[in-house]
């Protein structure tokens, strides 16, 4: 476009390009669940998950790539059971209680980075200097393990004239 001036901005018909770098792992997972009834008023709720994460793995086959982490939910409608002591108003009370944890792995490419150097440019004034320099100065623990997230709960459910009035309060603590 400007006389004299050779660089690819400077183009009529502007060059396409890009670049990026994407990050890829993959994680393998098995769950399972059993959930128990008793006399339709007592429930049991059990799962189980482990994860298999190729970021937890260093590259001498090390690491602590699998991790297994559950639940377990007990909820009592009893209600069902004291029907006949409780006044009409009263239609539903349930109480419940939970436990459950949660597992999380590392980022792509925190344990083995295949970018071991970084580029920078250092602007002079009077031209730009290209450096090149280590991207990480501290290699990761070997003892780096999965991280676990547990949380309790406990709640009441209850209902009151037909339905009409509700109250379901929870607490739980993370």
């Amino acid at each position: 476009i400007v006389p004299l001036q050779y660089f690819i901005g400077n183009s009529k018909n502007k060059a396409k390009f890009g670049g990026g770098v994407g990050s890829e792992y993959m994680t393998v997972s098995g769950m399972g669940f059993v959930n128990l009834a008793y006399k339709n008023f007592l429930f049991l709720d059990v799962t189980g998950r482990n994860d298999w994460t190729s970021t937890m793995v260093f590259a001498d086959g090390s690491g602590n790539y699998s991790f297994f982490y559950p639940s377990t939910t007990l909820s009592y409608i009893f209600t069902d059971t004291f029907k006949e002591s409780l006044p009409s108003w009263f239609n539903f009370g349930k109480i419940r209680a939970a436990y459950a944890q949660v597992g999380n792995g590392a980022g792509a490419y925190s344990l083995n980075d295949p970018y071991l150097y970084k580029v920078g440019n250092i602007d002079t004034g009077s031209g730009t200097i290209h450096t090149l320099g280590f991207k990480n100065k501290v290699m990761p623990s070997k003892t780096l393990v999965p991280e676990k997230k547990n949380e309790i709960e406990f709640g009441l459910d209850l209902r009151f004239f037909d339905n009409r009035i509700q109250l379901d309060a929870t607490y739980y603590k993370n």
